[in-house]
């Protein structure tokens, strides 16, 4: 049986393979990976005969084969409380397709190019915004700072 295995990397993107399951000799479940499918999980239809030949020692149903979407729960920012904006940060901006960059960027072109922060005045960088998404999750920043007071209004607007 083949199906799509979704997987988060060391920095947390999701990323999806076409994994086919089996049972060893011995009767032990086994996992063999036939294709990475990137973040997307898509296989194109041009893909499907390639993947057939490559693996033509195996029975795959290949034509019942479809990308499928990740398993997202789609966390709606308009429903949570400031707190559970800051908390939820990452989950967030990974399920709106930001990386870090891309959201400091995006918080950049809204006016917001500096915080006040325990570090004093910071810029609003990728390295900066993947501090604070760890300290708002760990809750060591509250909604009630001045990072969490500057940044709650944007992000909603973002995500």
């Amino acid at each position: 049986m083949a199906f799509i295995r979704w997987k988060k990397n060391r920095f947390g993107i999701r990323q999806a393979y076409l994994v086919y399951s089996y049972r060893d000799k011995d009767g032990m479940p086994r996992h063999r990976t036939l294709a990475y499918l990137g973040a997307t999980g898509e296989i194109s239809a041009s893909r499907i005969p390639e993947l057939e030949r490559k693996h033509q020692d195996l029975a795959i149903p290949w034509h019942e084969i479809t990308g499928k979407p990740y398993p997202n729960v789609d966390i709606q920012a308009r429903n949570l409380s400031d707190a559970e904006l800051l908390t939820q940060l990452s989950l967030l901006r990974k399920n709106r397709g930001y990386s870090l960059l891309a959201l400091a960027a995006a918080i950049r072109e809204r006016g917001i190019m500096a915080v006040e922060s325990a570090h004093g005045e910071e810029a609003v960088t990728a390295r900066a915004l993947g501090r604070w998404e760890t300290l708002f999750r760990l809750r060591e920043i509250s909604d009630e700072s001045p990072v969490g007071k500057r940044l709650v209004p944007v992000l909603r607007q973002l995500l």
